[in-house]
């Protein structure tokens, strides 16, 4: 909303290598660092605007995101420029962290690959693409209504300096945990017939509660040894991840 109104072209980046400290660390991402944590977004967009002293109570409209009924909805929201302003900086602190431990993680995630080794732990990367619909060529009018789907489950194994492409295709539709457990099976079935020296295999995924990050899954995890005879930990993605291996 404000680069819309104001012709410029800030973002998360620019902004927060302008308010924190040149060698930032965490301590001033959450805002415990004496020489930042008083900096917010508002003090730097209102000296870059030229319009702000004349226009403060000019009325404009954005958007964001609420949760309604415990929903999300995209909420359309008017006021001044003033309004504006502190919105961004009521959310600053909370995209700031995030944006840190989004970050911290991705480094996190690259280290752990490239150590990967069929002689001790691989990388699972996997998530579910959603269901597809078979259509057939030439096919008869009343069949548009009556299509069958199948679901696709993506699957990135790192293996030290090998990458491996998998998907698993299946006409049950249901994204959940037993879903998740068969394809469980099926991948460390592929993995002890090539590399029967690993030992250990860190999953990672976003945090889908359906599927991934949810007391099920979590329960098979625990029986992982017991199940599959290998040590086994799961990584859930921070929100806002970016695409993963696996898409």
């Amino acid at each position: 909303a404000w680069n819309k109104r104001n012709d410029t072209n800030w973002n998360i980046e620019q902004l927060i290598n302008s308010l924190l400290c040149a060698a930032s660390t965490e301590q001033c991402y959450s805002q415990k660092c004496v020489d930042c944590r008083n900096n917010f977004p508002s003090s730097i967009l209102m000296t870059t605007d030229s319009k702000f002293s004349n226009s403060e109570d000019e009325e404009i409209s954005w958007f964001n995101w609420v949760r309604t009924l415990g929903k999300m909805n995209l909420q359309e929201t008017q006021g001044d420029v003033s309004a504006l302003l502190d919105t961004i900086d009521e959310q600053w602190s909370i995209l700031l962290f995030h944006h840190f431990v989004k970050n911290q993680q991705k480094l996190y995630i690259d280290r752990i690959k490239k150590a990967s080794s069929e002689k001790d732990y691989i990388v699972i990367t996997c998530d579910f693409a959603g269901n597809y619909t078979l259509a057939a060529q030439r096919e008869i009018q009343s069949a548009h209504w009556s299509k069958q789907q199948a679901s696709l489950f993506t699957i990135h194994i790192k293996i030290g300096e090998s990458h491996i492409n998998l998907a698993i295709i299946s006409n049950y539709l249901n994204h959940d945990t037993a879903f998740v457990y068969y394809c469980q099976q099926q991948i460390i079935g592929f993995i002890k017939a090539r590399y029967p020296l690993v030992k250990r295999i860190v999953y990672v995924s976003d945090g889908a509660t359906m599927h991934f990050k949810n007391k099920f899954n979590m329960v098979n995890l625990s029986f992982h040894k017991n199940d599959f005879d290998l040590e086994a930990e799961w990584l859930f993605t921070a929100t806002s991840h970016g695409k993963s291996a696996c898409d």
